[in-house]
C-alpha cells in the first residue's frame, strides 16, 4: 500500500441478498436474516450471506456465512456451533445452478433479446415445404444486442430462398408478403429488430455439495442458489434436517483475462527489448543468471472497499485476488521472488503451496504484531526462490522494533520508533557454479511524516546486511517496498551513502535520529531501474485514487553483480485501458506494480578490490 493509503482495516464487508424463498425468511441487504419466532426448542438458520461478493467468479471459491441458533438460543457460525456441539448441530450447504429454456447459440448465456424476424423466416420455409431451417430457430435468442449484427448475412439468405421458393411455386400469399430481401438490404435494423424474450422460464440443477464452491465455466452468465439446512443429531432419535433457506447471487462472470505483456530492456540499450521468456546475458565470465521479482501484493487486511471505492467487489475479494496475482509472479519467470504485504495465514494456505508446485521452495518473515486482532492476520515479506537453480545456506531475520529496544533508553523516541515492520536476508548457492549471493527483502514503514522512523529502519537494515555480507564479500541484492520517493532522504542513504538533510522529506527533528543512528554505510549500491540518477526511477510503482509514485526499487552492489535488463512499467494507457482508473483492478490484483530485473552474478576473490559498475 502506498504512503497515502496505508490504513489498517478489517476484512471486507460480507455481500449477500436473496430472495426470499419462504415465509420464515426476511430478506436484508447483506442476505438472508430468518424469521427465528420459532419454538425455542428447534435449532433454526438464523442467517445466510456471502463473504465479499455476491458475483460469482470462474475458479473463485464463495466463500457462505451461515449463523446457526441452538435449542437454548445461542447463536454461532456453522463452523464454531459444530465444533462447540461436537457435530451434534452442523450446517448443510448444497449449490444449485440455474438453467435457462433459451441460450445464446454463440455464448451459451441466458438470453436477454430475440430475433423475431428470423423466426417468421424459418416459418415460411417451412410452409413452403423447406425444412431445412427448422434448426435454425435457437439461432435468434441472443445475450448481448451485439451479438444480434452477426445473424444478418444468415437472415439475409434465408430471405433469398424464400422468394425463390415462392416464384417456383408460385405463391404469393404468404405471412411475409410485401417483404423482399431488396427490402431486407435498404432496411438492415427493421429486419434485425429484437425484443426480449417473452417467456425464458428456467429450472435449477444442483452443482455442488460442498461449503465453499467455485464456479465453474458451464456456471458463467447464469445465478447459482445455495440452499442451507441445520442438521441436528437429537440424542436417541433420528437425524432431524431443518427447512431449507436460499440465498441467489448474481450472474457468473468469466475469470479475467491475463492484463497486456510487459517487455524486458536491456541495461546497455533501452532501446532493445526482449520477451521474459528469454534471458539476456552480459557476456561476463565467471558469473551466474539471477533473475529477481520484486512485488508488494496488498494483504487482504489492508485491501478494503472504502479505500478502494472503485474496483468492483468481486476483483477486491481475497479468492480472486490470490489467483490473479499468482498468475502473474508466475508468468514472469522469476529466479528469485521477494513478496511483501503477505500474511501468515495466506503465505501456509496459498503462496507456498503455489510456489512449491511451482517449483519453489519459501521462506517467510512475519510482522511483530498480529494485526486485526484475529490470529494469522499479520503480514510480512516472503522469499522464494527456484529449488533446480539454488540451495538455502543461510537465513538472517531483522525486526527492527527488537533493534530500537535495543539502542534506545529515551522513551519517547522508543515509543516512535516501536514500529512492527521487518527484513529477511537469505544466503543462496547457485547450484550450477556453487557461488553464492545475498538476496534481502525488506517493507518499510508507511507514514510520509515520520521521515525519521523511516531512517532508522533503512538505517539499521543496512547497518545489519554490511555487518552480514561485507567480511564475506558476497554479492548483495536488495528488493522491496520502501514507502520513500526517489527524491527522499531514504533513498539519498542508500545510493548516496549518507544523509545530506536537504530533501523534501525532512520533518523537525528528523536529524536527532543520528544520536542513535550513524546513517552512514559502506555498501556502495546502485538502483537498478535509477542508474541514471533518482530522476531515471520509474514515474510510479504505486497506483491508486489517491497516491501515484515510486515507492519499490530493487538495489544491487556493482562491484559483484551486473546488471542486465529491466521489466518494463507500462504507461498508464497501457496500465489502465479505457475501462479503469487505478490500482487495483480486475486486471491488476495489487495496488503496486511488480517490478523485476535480470542480473550476472560474479563469483569474486576476497582480495578482488571494487568498482562501480559501468
Amino acid at each position: 500500500m502506498s504512503t497515502k493509503d496505508k490504513v489498517s482495516a478489517a476484512q471486507s464487508k460480507a455481500g449477500g441478498a436473496s430472495r426470499e424463498r419462504a415465509s420464515s425468511h426476511e430478506g436484508d441487504d447483506d442476505g438472508v436474516r430468518v424469521n427465528t419466532r420459532k419454538p425455542p426448542n428447534e435449532p433454526a438458520v438464523v442467517r445466510v450471506e456471502l463473504l465479499h461478493t455476491r458475483t460469482p467468479v470462474e475458479g473463485c471459491e464463495m466463500t457462505p456465512f451461515i449463523l446457526l441458533r441452538d435449542v437454548n438460543g445461542d447463536q454461532r457460525t456453522a463452523e464454531a456451533m459444530e465444533t462447540r456441539t461436537k457435530g451434534v448441530l452442523s450446517a448443510q450447504y448444497r449449490w444449485y445452478r440455474r438453467e435457462h429454456r433459451f441460450v445464446c447459440a454463440k455464448t451459451g448465456l441466458p438470453a436477454q433479446f430475440e430475433c423475431l424476424e428470423l423466426g417468421r423466416v424459418c416459418a415460411e420455409l417451412e410452409r413452403l415445404g423447406d425444412s431445412s431451417a427448422v434448426n435454425l430457430s435457437s439461432l435468434a435468442y441472443f445475450h448481448q444486442v451485439s451479438e444480434m449484427r452477426e445473424i444478418w448475412s444468415t437472415l439475409r439468405e434465408l430471405w433469398r430462398r424464400v422468394l425463390i421458393l415462392r416464384q417456383s411455386k408460385r405463391r404469393p400469399d404468404s405471412i411475409l408478403s410485401g417483404k423482399s430481401a431488396s427490402r431486407l438490404d435498404q432496411d438492415r435494423e427493421a429486419a434485425l429488430f429484437c425484443e426480449m424474450s417473452p417467456d425464458n422460464d428456467s429450472k435449477l440443477v444442483e452443482c455442488g455439495f460442498v461449503r465453499n464452491y467455485a464456479p465453474t465455466v458451464v456456471d458463467i452468465g447464469r445465478t447459482l442458489l445455495l440452499e442451507c439446512r441445520y442438521i441436528w443429531k437429537v440424542p436417541n432419535e433420528d437425524i432431524r434436517i431443518g427447512p431449507p433457506v436460499f440465498l441467489e447471487t448474481l450472474p457468473a462472470i468469466r475469470f479475467t483475462q491475463p492484463p497486456p505483456e510487459r517487455r524486458m530492456f536491456l541495461v546497455a540499450d533501452t532501446n532493445c527489448d526482449y520477451s521474459v521468456k528469454d534471458r539476456a546475458r552480459s557476456g561476463e565470465p565467471n558469473s551466474f543468471p539471477l533473475r529477481l521479482l520484486s512485488y508488494n501484493c496488498l494483504a487482504e487486511i489492508y485491501a478494503n472497499s472504502d479505500l478502494y471505492s472503485y474496483c468492483p467487489d468481486w476483483a477486491l475479494a481475497w479468492n480472486y485476488r490470490r489467483r490473479n496475482l499468482l498468475r502473474e509472479i508466475l508468468s514472469l519467470e522469476a529466479d528469485v521472488v521477494c513478496l511483501q504485504e503477505i500474511q501468515a495465514d495466506h503465505f501456509e494456505e496459498h503462496f507456498n503451496p503455489a510456489m512449491r508446485r511451482a517449483g519453489f521452495e519459501g521462506i517467510y518473515k512475519a510482522k511483530m504484531r498480529e494485526s486485526m486482532g484475529r490470529k494469522g492476520k499479520v503480514d510480512g515479506c516472503a522469499t522464494f526462490y527456484r529449488r533446480d537453480r539454488f540451495r538455502l545456506l543461510e537465513k538472517h531475520e531483522i525486526e527492527y522494533s527488537t533493534i530500537a529496544r535495543e539502542k534506545v533508553k529515551e522513551k519517547r523516541l522508543l515509543n516512535r520508533l516501536m514500529k512492527d515492520n521487518v527484513a529477511l536476508l537469505v544466503v543462496l548457492e547457485d547450484l550450477a557454479t556453487n557461488n553464492s549471493v545475498c538476496v534481502a527483502n525488506t517493507h518499510i514503514f508507511w507514514d510520509p511524516d515520520q521521515t525519521d522512523v523511516k531512517l532508522f529502519q533503512v538505517d539499521t537494515f543496512l547497518q545489519e546486511a554490511e555487518a552480514y555480507v561485507g567480511a564475506r564479500n558476497l554479492p548483495l541484492l536488495i528488493a522491496g517496498d520502501f514507502n520513500s520517493l526517489p527524491e527522499s532522504s531514504i533513498y539519498e542513504l542508500i545510493v548516496r551513502n549518507e544523509v545530506s538533510g536537504q530533501r523534501p522529506d525532512v520533518i523537525d527533528g528528523m536529524l536527532e535520529i543520528l544520536k542513535i543512528s550513524p546513517c552512514q554505510h559502506n555498501l556502495m549500491l546502485r538502483s537498478v531501474y535509477g542508474l541514471g540518477g533518482e530522476f531515471t526511477e520509474p514515474s510510479y510503482t504505486n497506483y491508486t485514487g489517491h497516491f501515484v509514485g515510486t515507492l519499490d526499487f530493487i538495489f544491487f552492489t556493482p562491484d559483484s553483480i551486473v546488471p542486465v535488463g529491466t521489466l518494463e512499467i507500462l504507461d498508464e494507457a497501457r496500465l489502465l485501458g479505457d475501462e479503469y482508473t487505478a490500482l487495483p483492478n480486475p486486471r491488476w490484483s495489487s495496488d503496486h506494480i511488480s517490478i523485476m530485473a535480470d542480473f550476472d552474478i560474479r563469483a569474486l576473490r576476497q582480495s578482488q578490490a571494487s568498482t562501480a559498475w559501468g
